[in-house]
């Protein structure tokens, strides 16, 4: 029996002693570079985290400062175009045509409203053109839009 007992207490102790080192590497191992408690670790993934985030937003953000800098190209050019357009049509004149006159409107289209109307004959200076409309004015001093199937213009 005291032949048994000497394996069986080294087989305890050889065994406790690997339980405690097994858990001093196991400990050691949380503290060492790779796990989520690694600083490094943590900033290398938010900083992925973040730039998956923001590439997105940065090609949108992109995408609108294009259209930006369209659209203000757009507005000086329209601009620069309306300067010149207005000087066009300053010296031009028109007749009314049509059987009962025309409808003088307060803008370039049939939705504007009604702001008078002008017989048929009477003389009036074209001062704009829009999409198929002039803007007129009367010798009397009355502004408004015209279509242009009701204007016979001259020079």
């Amino acid at each position: 029996m005291k032949n048994l007992r000497i394996p069986a207490s080294f087989v305890f102790l050889f065994s406790l002693l690997g339980f405690i080192i097994g858990g001093m590497e196991a400990g050691a191992a949380d503290a060492k570079g790779g796990s989520r408690e690694d600083p490094l670790v943590t900033k290398s993934y938010v900083h992925t985290a973040v730039e998956e985030k923001f590439r997105p937003l940065e090609a949108e953000v992109g995408k609108i400062k294009t259209r930006i800098a369209e659209i203000e190209n757009s507005v000086s050019r329209l601009d620069k175009q309306a300067l010149k357009g207005t000087s066009i049509f300053e010296e031009k004149t028109a007749v009314v045509r049509g059987q009962s006159g025309a409808v003088l409107r307060n803008g370039p289209d049939e939705i504007f409203t009604k702001v008078g109307s002008l017989p048929n004959g009477v003389r009036v200076k074209v001062i704009n053109e829009s999409n198929g409309w002039f803007q007129i004015k009367t010798d009397s001093g009355l502004k408004g839009w015209v279509e242009d199937d009701y204007l016979k213009i001259s020079s």
